[in-house]
């Protein structure tokens, strides 16, 4: 879950929760300050927001000023106070610009460029070799409506199609990112900063493709986002940042 916070009244983040941590115990902010993110329906004091986002402290959970943490952040608090790194400077999340994402998407397409080959030549061997006679293949060049060319284009569209979406999907759900968004240094993740799951992995592979439906209005959206979301970033609720 990413958060805003007030410093002489104007907004900064958006920040990791854990690293509100390191901003209260560098005296930056207290249970007074002001936060606010994507859930809340206006700022509210840190305190406050921070016992209604993780349900108050619970026994044997350690606290920071008075602030509740979530038992699944104990371990890590515990070992950073013993490390003396909880003091660290934090990180400013930073999502991924226009050019980045559309290099990432240009490395994809080389990437699969050889295997998508390879499959059209597989798909065309078991569709049936093509006529030997010129005349032949240039009558069927010329016809889409010969005979098996419908049949042809619907399974290579078909064998093109379950190749990236197995590509995209398969490598962001387990990984967070295609292998271009990992050669640019990007990672998709929900709003809450979490890795995306399987189905929402899916849903987004498709609600791109809406995206490219409007004349890639929705990939230009990213350019006046204040988080930088495309359109199949609003529709599943996902965001792309940099992986620092």
């Amino acid at each position: 879950m990413y958060w805003y916070y007030a410093n002489n009244g104007q907004p900064v983040g958006p920040v990791p929760g854990m690293d509100l941590l390191r901003l209260v115990a560098m005296n930056k902010v207290d249970a007074g300050t002001l936060v606010w993110h994507e859930a809340l329906s206006g700022w509210q004091p840190m305190g406050t927001a921070f016992a209604a986002a993780f349900g108050g402290a619970e026994a044997g959970v350690p606290q920071v000023s008075g602030l509740p943490l979530p038992r699944e952040w104990k371990d890590l608090v515990v070992q950073q106070v013993r490390e003396g790194d909880l003091t660290d400077a934090p990180r400013l999340i930073e999502y991924g610009g226009f050019g980045e994402r559309w290099v990432a998407l240009l490395i994809d397409g080389a990437v699969l460029a050889i295997p998508e080959l390879g499959v059209r030549l597989l798909v065309k061997a078991l569709m049936g070799a093509p006529a030997l006679s010129v005349s032949q293949a240039w009558e069927d060049r010329i016809s889409i409506f010969g005979e098996g060319r419908w049949q042809r284009l619907l399974a290579l569209f078909s064998a093109g199609f379950c190749l990236h979406a197995l590509y995209s999907i398969i490598l962001v759900t387990l990984y967070g990112a295609t292998l271009g968004k990992m050669a640019v240094g990007l990672k998709i993740v929900a709003e809450n900063g979490s890795k995306i799951s399987a189905a929402r992995a899916t849903g987004r592979y498709f609600a791109e493709y809406v995206s490219y439906l409007t004349l890639c209005i929705g990939h230009l959206m990213v350019i006046f986002d204040d988080q930088k979301r495309a359109l199949h970033d609003h529709i599943c609720s996902t965001r792309v940042i940099k992986n620092l």
